[in-house]
C-alpha cells in the first residue's frame, strides 16, 4: 500500500482531487488542517491509501526497451524528488504539532469528521484522538446519517464537561469565610502579554470595590517600563491601595502587614524563558504563603504547544487554577481545554475584551465547553472539515 495527500482550500476539494486520480476504490486514511509549514499547498491535507501497481513483466523489444528505460529513469527521479519534497513537508508538520499520534486508527467516517473538526478547533493531537475515541458509536446507530454526526458531535460536548473542571472564582477549599475573617489573597503570574495586570484590575473591582471592600494592590512587576506607574494610576481610580515591592521574596513581609484586609492581589512581571531564576523565587516565595491563591493567566490566542509549555515554565509556582484571556481575539479555543484538562487544573476566568470589569467571567464547565466546541455555530474552517467529512461518509 502507498500512502498519498492531497492538498486543498477544503477537505472536499481535496477528497474530489484524490477521488478523480485514484479512483472510487481508493481508502480515506485521515484528514487534517495543513499544518503552518504546508499550508502554501492548501488549507486543508487528505491522505489516502493506493494498492502499489504491479511492475510489468512483458518482453519489450531492444529500442523500446532503451527508449522506455530512459522515461523511467526520469520518471523515478521526479518521483524520488517529489517523495523527498513530501517527506520534509511532513516532517515540518510533524515538528508543529499538527499531526496526531495515530493518524490512521479511524476507519469510521464520522470519527474521521469529528477528529478533523477537534483539530480545527486547536485541540492537541493527543487530546483530540482521544476526544474521538471516547464517543459510543452505536449510540444514534438508529438516525440518520446527518442526525448521527450531530448526535456524536452532542456526545463530545459531554465528555468535554465531564473532563473539564472549573472554580468559578470560588476560593479554594479553605478560604471560604476569608471575606469575614482574614484577607482573601490573590497573586497572578504568567508570561508577557498575557493579561495579568488587566485581569488584577477587573479582579479588584469583581470582588473588592463593587462590593465595597478594601482592596491592597502589590506589585512586583521590575521588569516592564512604567508598569508601577501604570498599577499605581489604576489604584488611585479604584480607592485601592498599592505597595511596590523590589523582590518576590518580600511578599512575605508584605502580607505580614496587610492582615485582616478583605482582598489583597499581587501582580507580577510577565516572565519569559529567560526569566527562568525569577520564575523560581517567585514560586518559592509564593508556595511558602499560606492561603495564597496562585493564578497562572494564559492567553487563549497561544498555539495549544504553547500554552503547554507555558504551563511547564510556570509549574515551580504550583499554579492552583488557570485564567485565559484574549478569549475575543480567536475562534480556535480548543488549546484552553486540552491544556487545562492534560495539567488538571480548574479554569477560574473567562476573560473577553478590555472591559473592566464586564468582560471578566466565573468560569464553569458549561461555558467553557459552549466556547471550546460549540459545533452550532461553526466558522469557516469548521464548515470545510464538516463538509469533506460528510463527503467521506457519503452523507452529501
Amino acid at each position: 500500500m502507498l500512502l498519498r495527500s492531497y492538498y486543498a482550500a477544503s477537505v472536499e476539494t481535496a477528497i474530489s482531487q484524490a477521488r478523480r486520480e485514484l479512483g472510487e476504490d481508493a481508502m480515506l486514511v485521515d484528514s487534517r488542517p495543513t499544518g503552518a509549514q504546508a499550508r502554501h499547498l492548501g488549507s486543508y491535507e487528505v491522505v489516502f491509501a493506493v494498492e502499489q501497481p504491479a511492475t510489468s513483466r512483458e518482453p519489450k523489444s531492444a529500442g523500446a526497451g532503451i527508449e522506455s528505460k530512459g522515461r523511467d529513469h526520469v520518471l523515478e527521479r521526479s518521483v524520488e524528488q517529489l517523495r523527498r519534497e513530501l517527506q520534509q513537508v511532513r516532517d515540518e508538520v510533524s515538528r508543529s504539532g499538527a499531526l496526531p499520534g495515530s493518524p490512521a486508527s479511524f476507519t469510521d467516517p464520522s470519527l474521521v469528521l469529528l477528529h478533523a473538526e477537534l483539530l480545527s478547533r486547536d485541540f492537541s493531537p493527543d487530546f483530540a484522538q482521544e476526544l474521538a475515541a471516547s464517543v459510543d458509536l452505536a449510540g444514534g446507530s438508529k438516525l440518520g446519517k446527518k442526525e448521527r454526526l450531530n448526535y456524536l458531535r452532542d456526545a463530545i460536548a459531554r465528555e468535554l464537561r465531564l473532563r473539564l473542571t472549573a472554580s468559578g472564582g470560588e476560593p479554594l477549599p479553605g478560604n471560604e469565610g476569608a471575606a469575614q475573617q482574614r484577607a482573601r489573597v490573590m497573586v497572578l503570574f504568567g508570561p508577557p502579554g498575557s493579561g495579568k495586570t488587566t485581569s488584577l484590575v477587573k479582579l479588584a473591582v469583581r470582588f473588592g470595590v463593587s462590593r465595597r471592600r478594601n482592596v491592597r494592590v502589590i506589585s512586583v512587576d521590575n521588569l516592564r517600563v512604567g508598569a508601577s506607574e501604570q498599577l499605581r494610576s489604576y489604584c488611585s481610580i479604584l480607592g485601592a491601595s498599592y505597595q511596590h515591592l523590589e523582590t518576590p521574596s518580600q511578599i512575605g513581609a508584605a502580607l505580614a502587614e496587610v492582615q485582616g484586609r478583605p482582598l489583597v492581589l499581587i501582580d507580577t512581571p510577565g516572565m519569559g524563558p529567560q526569566e527562568a531564576d525569577l520564575i523560581a523565587e517567585l514560586g518559592r516565595s509564593i508556595v511558602a504563603q499560606a492561603g495564597v491563591e496562585r493564578n497562572l493567566v494564559l492567553s487563549a490566542v497561544a498555539k495549544v504547544r504553547d500554552l503547554r509549555l507555558m504551563v511547564d515554565r510556570f509549574a515551580g509556582c504550583a499554579p492552583h487554577y488557570l485564567t485565559f484571556t484574549h478569549l475575543d481575539e480567536t475562534d480556535c479555543l480548543g488549546g484552553v481545554a486540552s491544556v487545562a484538562i492534560a495539567a488538571r487544573l480548574p479554569i477560574a476566568y473567562l476573560c473577553n475584551g478590555q472591559q473592566v470589569p464586564d468582560d471578566l467571567d466565573n468560569a464553569t464547565a458549561d461555558k467553557i465547553t459552549e466556547l471550546v466546541w460549540d459545533w452550532h455555530e461553526a466558522g469557516p474552517g469548521m464548515d470545510s472539515a464538516r463538509q469533506a467529512g460528510s463527503a467521506a461518509a457519503g452523507l452529501g
